[in-house]
This record gives C-alpha cells, sequence and structure tokens, in this order.
C-alpha cells in the first residue's frame, strides 16, 4: 500500500471517528464557527506538510489535500446519515426522509416562511408524532402540550434558543435560574399594580396606550374613503407603543415619520429566520466577515448597542422596562458583566412587543368585516359604556370573545417552542420519546383541524363592494381543505366568538386553549397586549364604518402571513368610512 493510499485511509478512519467519537454527543451549534475554523487550519497544514515533507508542487500538495478532505468528509457523512436513518433512536417515529436525514430540508422549506403551515402538512402525511428532524420530533396533542411545557416540565430549552448569541434573554436563556431572575426585573413594569413602585403599573399607563389609540385614529381620519394596508397601520400603532413602553424612545410611525430601525429590524428578521431551524448556520456565517445575509443583523445590534449606551449614560428616572433592566444591572454585577443581558432584553422587547398584536389587529379587523354581526355585537356593547374607562372595557363579554377567538384561529407564536425530553424521556399515552430529543408541538394545529390551511369558507361581502370578490379556484380550494378532525374545539375553523360566551359546548378540551403559553414560559405581556388591542378596537370601530377595499378578500393576508417564532400578516387593504352618528340595532 503506497503513502497515499495510507493517507487515504486515514482520512476515511478520522471521517468515521469524528462522527462516532464526537458529533453524535451533546450540541455543537455554537461550536460550529470553531468547528469550521479547526477544520480549514487543518487543511493548510496538511497541505504545508505535504509540500515540505513530500517535496510536493504547491498544486499538487493542494490537490491531494483536498481529495483526503473530501474522503474524510464523505465517510463522515455517510456515517452520519447511515446512523440518522438506522441507528437513531428515533427511527421509528414516521416523517419525511430528507427531514430525517438533515434540518437543511426544514431549512429549504422555509423559503416561503410558512413554518406552522409547513408542520401541519407533516401532520396530514403521518399524524399526531412526527419526525421532524435527526433528532427532533413534533407532537400534535393537548396532553403533549402541557407535558412539554407546563410548569412541572423537566423539559429544556433547545439550542434554537442560542440563535441570538451572544445575547441572551429573558425569553432565550436556557439557564432556568437566570430565567426566574429576569423575570423577576420584568414583572415590575408587567405586574398590575406594580408595588414597588405604583406609578409604573400598568394601570397607570392605561393613559398612554388610550394616546396612541386617539393618534391611530387621528391617523386613519387622514386617509378616510382610500384604500389602507391595515397591517401596517397596526403595526405602526404597536410599535410606537412598544418604543414608549419598552425603552421610553418615540419612533414616530403614526405620525408619517419613516424610522430607519424599524426598517432594519424587519430585514433583519427576515434573514435570520429560516435558518432559525438549523441554528448552527447563523453562528457559522456569523463568523464570516461582510456576509451579506446577515448585514442587516449587524447593523441592527449596533443600533441597539448605541441605544443601550444612551440609556446608560442618561441616569434618567425609570419609566419603562429597558430603564428596569439597566438599573438592575447597576446593582448587580455591573454593565460589563450584563451587557449581553441588556442586549438580549432589548432584543426581545423588539421582537414581541410588536409583532403579536399587529397580527392580533389585522386578523381581528378581517374578521369584523366578514362577519359584520359581530360588528354590530362589539359596537352595541361599547354604546353601554364610556370605553375611556378601561376597567369596563375590558369586561366587555363579546369583544374579549372576539379576540380569543382571533387568538385560536391565528395564534401569535403558532409553531414556536422548541424543547429537550429529559433524561428519562417524555412519556405521552401513545408513545415514549426518548430522553435528549427536541420536541415541539405547534399551537396552530392544536386550536384547528387538519386541513386548516386557508381562510374560512365564509367571505362575505365587504360592506362597500359587490360579494362577488372569490374566485372559483379560491372557493374550490376553501371546499377542499374545510376538512376537520374536531378534537379540541367543535368546527375548529369556523370563526365562532360564541364559544367562549354563550356556547361553551364549542369547546370540546378547555386545556387546549393557551395562547399565551404555559407555565414558567407563559407570556409576561398578556395583560399589555389585551390593553392594547382593546383600546384599538374600541377606539377604531366606534369612529369609522370599515369594508375591504376594491379587489380585497383577505386571500393575502393569510397566504403571505410569515411565521419566525412570532408571526406577521400579509397586506390587508380596507377602507374606512365615517361613521353615522347613530347606535346600531342588534
Amino acid at each position: 500500500m503506497t503513502g497515499f493510499q495510507n493517507q487515504v485511509l486515514s482520512a476515511a478512519t478520522a471521517g468515521f471517528l469524528a462522527h462516532w467519537c464526537y458529533f453524535v454527543h451533546g450540541e455543537h451549534d455554537l461550536q460550529a464557527a470553531h468547528i469550521a475554523q479547526t477544520h480549514i487550519v487543518l487543511c493548510i497544514l496538511v497541505a504545508g506538510a505535504k509540500g515540505y515533507v513530500e517535496g510536493l508542487t504547491f498544486s499538487n500538495a493542494c490537490r491531494e489535500t483536498m481529495t483526503l478532505a473530501a474522503i474524510y468528509v464523505g465517510i463522515m457523512m455517510t456515517s452520519i446519515a447511515v446512523y440518522r436513518l438506522f441507528f437513531s433512536p428515533l427511527r421509528r417515529f414516521p416523517g419525511s426522509f430528507s427531514w430525517k436525514l438533515s434540518k437543511l430540508s426544514h431549512v429549504w422549506s422555509m423559503t416561503k416562511p410558512d413554518n406552522f403551515k409547513v408542520l401541519e402538512r407533516e401532520r396530514q402525511k403521518y399524524g399526531d408524532i412526527v419526525r421532524t428532524g435527526p433528532n427532533e420530533i413534533t407532537l400534535f396533542t393537548v396532553e403533549a402540550f402541557h407535558q412539554v411545557y407546563n410548569s412541572q416540565s423537566n423539559c429544556t430549552k433547545s439550542p434554537y434558543y442560542d440563535l441570538l448569541q451572544p445575547m441572551e434573554s429573558l425569553d432565550t436563556t436556557r439557564d432556568p435560574a437566570m430565567h426566574t431572575r429576569r423575570r423577576k426585573i420584568w414583572d415590575q413594569f408587567f405586574s398590575v399594580r406594580c408595588k414597588p413602585t405604583p406609578a409604573l403599573s400598568l394601570e397607570k399607563q392605561e393613559g398612554l396606550v388610550y394616546s396612541y389609540g386617539d393618534k391611530l385614529v387621528a391617523a386613519i381620519e387622514k386617509r378616510v374613503n382610500e384604500p389602507l394596508d391595515v397591517s401596517d397601520w397596526f403595526e405602526y400603532y404597536t410599535f410606537d407603543l412598544m418604543g414608549q413602553f419598552g425603552m421610553g424612545f418615540d419612533f414616530g410611525l403614526l405620525e408619517g415619520q419613516p424610522n430607519d430601525i424599524h426598517h432594519l429590524y424587519h430585514i433583519a428578521h427576515r434573514n435570520l429566520g429560516p435558518i432559525g431551524a438549523a441554528p448552527w448556520m447563523k453562528h457559522l456565517m456569523m463568523s464570516i466577515p461582510y456576509i451579506e445575509r446577515l448585514r442587516s443583523y449587524r447593523l441592527f445590534l449596533q443600533w441597539t448597542t448605541n441605544l443601550l449606551q444612551n440609556k446608560i449614560e442618561s441616569k434618567s428616572e425609570i419609566k419603562d422596562v429597558l430603564g428596569y433592566v439597566v438599573e438592575d444591572a447597576r446593582r448587580n454585577g455591573g454593565f460589563q458583566a450584563e451587557w449581553r443581558f441588556m442586549m438580549g432584553d432589548l432584543a426581545l422587547l423588539i421582537a414581541a412587543g410588536s409583532d403579536p398584536m399587529r397580527l392580533a389587529l389585522t386578523n381581528i379587523f378581517y374578521y369584523l368585516v366578514v362577519y359584520p354581526e359581530h360588528l354590530r355585537q362589539v359596537r352595541n356593547e361599547l354604546a353601554q359604556i364610556d370605553w375611556r374607562d378601561y376597567k369596563a372595557l375590558a369586561r366587555l363579554d363579546h369583544l374579549s370573545a372576539v379576540i380569543y377567538e382571533t387568538l385560536r384561529l391565528n395564534p401569535p407564536v403558532p409553531a414556536a417552542g422548541l424543547r429537550i425530553t429529559p433524561p428519562e424521556g417524555l412519556t405521552l399515552s401513545t408513545a415514549h420519546i426518548p430522553g435528549g430529543t427536541t420536541v415541539l408541538v405547534p399551537q396552530y394545529s392544536l386550536f384547528r383541524g387538519k386541513y386548516a390551511l386557508a381562510p374560512p369558507n365564509r367571505l362575505s361581502a365587504s360592506l362597500f363592494q359587490p360579494p362577488n370578490l372569490c374566485t372559483a379556484s379560491l372557493n374550490e380550494e376553501l371546499t377542499r381543505l374545510s376538512v376537520s378532525d374536531p378534537r379540541n374545539f367543535a368546527q375548529p375553523n369556523d370563526f365562532l366568538p360564541e364559544r367562549f360566551t354563550t356556547r361553551p359546548e364549542l369547546i370540546l378540551d378547555e386545556d387546549a386553549y393557551m395562547p399565551w403559553s404555559a407555565g414558567k414560559g407563559q407570556c409576561i405581556g398578556k395583560k399589555l397586549s389585551l390593553l392594547e388591542i382593546r383600546v384599538a378596537v374600541a377606539a377604531v370601530v366606534t369612529r369609522f364604518d370599515v369594508g375591504f377595499a376594491p379587489g380585497e378578500d383577505g386571500t393575502r393576508m393569510f397566504a403571505e402571513t410569515v411565521d419566525y417564532f412570532t408571526s406577521t400578516p400579509g397586506p390587508l387593504r380596507l377602507v374606512f368610512k365615517e361613521r353615522e352618528a347613530k347606535r346600531e340595532a342588534m
């Protein structure tokens, strides 16, 4: 056997051992850049040794080194593929062949960013327990949801939550003790009465929300009788409010002021979203200077750094969430030690402080146009109270039911929350999931029935337009997709707010409804989000009549919904008109 043949054998052996001695054990996402750099250095050293020891020319040394590298990688990848298909503890679970081999297949499917629909299609093919990755199982039952996410669960957060490293936030920290500590910081602002500083409680912030509701109405007044993409304008409302509540910063979007960070956030969100299925890709790309895909993310980080630095230097009175975060860092460890947590919490404010309410409001107005009887009921309730009294507003049953039903049909976090099962695994009534497995339970699929991938069947006429908005082909598709599997909710794909008021029998399993998640990970901003949504709905529907713009039927809003952890709706063009000053009949 020649020397080069021995080298080939050594490369093949090294590839096999690299898999079985290293890659098959533990997590390696955060080390992706280091792993790549180590292999590049080894290739350079091998090429140098070939030139120096064997006397090869530069081109021959490089050619032989590349051959050995290809053999090393080929054997390693073959070993990984064989293991995942035939030896993995998950080998008996059904799922797509390509997804069993690599999460890159999931990344590819996310080129059209509708992850909740992608997972629902997998459910339709394979059932309630689906292998959606080499070491990932997606579950579609209420039992699984509560076992994975409730307060007693021993499941822990997956490497997905390292996506924004080195930033680490209340939501992304994988350390339970750190999560508890940081939640106490946020609780100071999000508690209803905020005992340590009652002037900063949500109860005292209602006036600010109402003032932004007035700004939203003023913006619409300037555009009455014109097609208006409410998906954008509801985002301006929620983004401006997030700026004030979260960091004491007025973005001015409702006043029509362009804002670079708003635009930059969307680009960064869109570029990072697809690679969330394989977090190692982000960590690898961040190690490559000037990579264009992450340029917007780097600029976003620079903006947040500058804002945080200004917040620290201002030493102003605490009036927002970021103020609590900065003050905690000042008292515990100092700014340098706490910098990654401050940056992470600031990024969390921007990501989670606007998108969920934007989605809810856009969908609510879609349903109020499609189902005008519910709009009439909401208006009749509002006519009985002073809607600027939030305590009275929060007690309106039908308004709350409309909100809850909208969140059921369109959950703000439809397919996120990856967890890792404890060493003993997770035992369900129908299966046992091995320990160390990444698991997910998508809310979208729990709240709906099977085949719920399109708008409701009822696409009624706009208040201002004739009813023939839906094409024949779309009607056929809606009919085909109307088959449902009502295990948790009767008529699961229909908009029926009465299930939360007068027809509770439409809820077949009360444990199935948890739009704010459950357990320790339950959304801390629930009360604030409901405050923002109720005020915006009340402010707009008491002032304007609303209907679809010419040619609009809501199809794009559903079809172009983007799902990257939180989801954002597609465009919805509505027309607002001055409302007649009279109370509508029942």
